[in-house]
């Protein structure tokens, strides 16, 4: 937190309706924020509570592929409800904030361009990318001309969160990060049961679209992951076919090892001076981080978010691996190997300290998958250190609290199939249908105007 932000006046954020403004501050006295997520890390849901705001411009994607030949049409057809996103409901679509923006003469965003979404992806603090800056500064004065407050949120922003905290250094800048087990494991998912492989399609391609960045090309070794060339083609259609192919030849290890470095490389892209790095399998599991995190985001942004509707998310330990597709030997080798990275990163001046140790947090994520405390460490040959240890005990008392969680649920639901069983329930089953009608009749009877 910064003393020099503007603290906000706590509401209840839950009716947009009943809201005009997110609080007293002026939206142009409050800073911009940049929301930087990963895919399938709850994102959506955190720019989603500030959205609901009516003085709030909620910029969704803002370097999203999709952008180069959006519609007025296509725009308002994309929402949550026309995938199976798992995203919130929300009042508009996704990218509505986009509408006035659309060029008159062809589809897609004055100032767009495709590179956006997969070049420069790991670009450093000191590149120079005109065209970007340019484009995000647009989407600022758009907002601001209509007295609202942008924020942004991006899953195409981790590897460059250092460049856009230094060409924007008046907003407050946001990461959502989530261990990349889960991360993997909800991405192979939405392949394997809704038959939609993005998930796991995007990041290899940005990796190919990036691999002769020297860390890239390092990341790509390390874990030896080879990449078909023409998933590195400029047209999106070609590359997706390669890698479509790619995934049906290799296995979900090999998948994996390639999440995995792009994972690491995203890490990479966090400055330590970053404002906050929001744990997205704490937000899930645990109501006093929610509350921090609430009470946090309205210090840095002057909007009182409520997170308290957030999903909660239990740990499952025991049929990850079934999740991932690949044994858990193969799992704690791969993160050995990740140990590896982060150390060789740390030397070669890739990362700082700060995104350094919430990137550590990957590999006491084993603990949760019955790895002793520090055994991770033996297992990668990498020597044991307090700083690892505290975060192998970060990992425990995440997992104690999600196990908890997920007994509470287990009780309730017993509870309740004992009630649905119970004499009682039967007995009263008439007096239910029958109080079902009457709220129904009444209902009816009410809207038609014939009861006051």
């Amino acid at each position: 937190m910064t003393e020099s932000r503007p603290t906000a006046r706590i509401v209840d954020s839950g009716n947009p309706d009943a809201l005009p403004i997110a609080n007293a501050l002026s939206p142009l006295a409050r800073p911009t924020v940049f929301l930087h997520a990963g895919w399938r890390t709850a994102g959506t849901f955190l720019w989603s509570r500030f959205r609901v705001f009516k003085d709030v411009a909620g910029y969704y994607e803002p370097l999203h592929e999709s952008l180069a030949t959006v519609t007025a049409e296509t725009l308002a057809r994309n929402g949550p409800d026309a995938w199976a996103s798992g995203h919130p409901r929300l009042a508009h679509p996704y990218f509505d904030k986009f509408e006035p923006l659309l060029r008159k003469e062809k589809p897609g965003v004055r100032g767009y361009m495709s590179a956006f979404a997969t070049d420069d992806f790991f670009a450093g603090p000191d590149a120079a990318l005109p065209a970007l800056e340019t484009y995000l500064r647009r989407l600022v004065e758009a907002a601001h001309a209509r007295g609202e407050q942008p924020v942004f949120k991006f899953c195409r922003s981790l590897g460059r969160v250092g460049w856009m905290a230094k060409t924007f250094p008046d907003s407050v800048h946001i990461a959502i990060v989530r261990n990349p087990v889960s991360q993997f494991i909800a991405a192979r998912h939405q392949s394997a049961v809704h038959e939609n492989p993005y998930f796991l399609l995007m990041p290899l391609r940005v990796l190919a679209r990036n691999a002769s960045h020297e860390a890239v090309a390092a990341a790509l070794q390390h874990f030896a992951v080879r990449l078909p060339p023409e998933a590195a083609d400029e047209d999106p259609a070609k590359a997706q076919a390669m890698l479509t192919a790619y995934l049906c030849r290799t296995g979900a290890e090999e998948w994996y090892r390639g999440f995995l470095a792009f994972w690491l490389l995203g890490m990479l892209g966090i400055p330590e001076t970053i404002d906050a790095i929001i744990d997205a399998d704490l937000l899930s599991s645990s109501a006093s981080y929610r509350a921090e995190c609430a009470a946090e985001l309205a210090v840095l942004s002057g909007v009182a978010v409520d997170l308290s509707t957030g999903r909660r998310e239990a740990c499952c330990a025991a049929r990850v691996t079934d999740r991932l597709g690949f044994g858990q030997a193969d799992l704690w080798r791969y993160h050995a190997l990740a140990a590896a990275f982060l150390e060789a990163a740390g030397g070669r001046g890739w990362m700082e300290r700060g995104p350094l140790a919430s990137a550590g947090a990957l590999l006491s994520y084993a603990t949760l998958l019955g790895l002793g405390r520090g055994r991770l460490l033996e297992v990668g040959g990498r020597e044991r250190t307090a700083e690892w240890d505290a975060l192998a005990g970060y990992a425990e008392r995440v997992g104690a609290d999600a196990r908890r969680a997920g007994r509470r649920a287990e009780h309730a639901e017993r509870d309740l199939a004992a009630i649905h069983q119970s004499r009682s329930w039967k007995i009263t089953a008439p007096l239910r249908r029958l109080g079902g009608c009457l709220r129904l009749w009444t209902g009816r009877t009410t809207a038609s105007g014939c009861r006051p």
